[in-house]
């Protein structure tokens, strides 16, 4: 898939919608997902198909409670075929923070991993990896 010109581009799986534009792919997860390995699996794959398996960064935006799987956050945090430089998540709902916050700590991501209250700081610090 060529992506030089368009301006954004698309994708949905039954966890999240996912946008592709100048070099981040935002990741909106639905309301009171489930994210399990599977449904993990589906978004990581959803988004190398956006990017082409290019170099990019991601920025992950979730305002409601989900439950996430361990198995889906240790697959996450080691999918060593990814090329995303840094992943950005975003969210002011504390069960969501705190889960974050595990998630960086505990899961250690391969690839650097920051939490924020803000859209806009979230897409500063991204910036910072192009």
């Amino acid at each position: 898939m060529d992506l030089d010109g368009l301006d954004s581009v698309v994708a949905k799986t039954r966890s999240a919608e996912l946008t592709y534009s100048d070099g981040i792919v935002s990741v909106l997860v639905t309301l009171d997902s489930d994210l399990d390995l599977e449904a993990m699996k589906e978004i990581v794959a959803a988004r190398m198909e956006l990017v082409d398996w290019q170099p990019h960064t991601v920025l992950i935006e979730a305002e409601s409670n989900h439950h996430s799987e361990k198995e889906a956050r240790e697959y996450l945090a080691n999918y060593e075929k990814d090329p995303a430089l840094a992943m950005a998540v975003v969210s002011n709902n504390l069960a969501v923070r705190l889960l974050a916050n595990f998630y960086v700590k505990f899961d250690k991501p391969r690839i650097p991993t920051k939490l924020f209250k803000s859209r806009e700081d979230a897409l500063a610090w991204l910036k910072t990896f192009h």
